[in-house]
């Protein structure tokens, strides 16, 4: 996924309260539902 779409992601998330559903209808076919699920999915932190 590149850096552009992660930080569209990452913008319509900074509310907290944004539903995967809601981001996939803001953006539409620019990103997909699995994207927008990877980035709600919890990161391995590499300690």
């Amino acid at each position: 996924m590149s850096a552009e779409k992660i930080k569209m992601i990452e913008n319509l998330m900074e509310p907290g309260n944004r539903s995967v559903s809601s981001i996939k209808a803001e953006l539409g076919e620019a990103v997909s539902f699995n994207e927008i699920r990877w980035m709600f999915a919890p990161r391995q932190s590499s300690d």
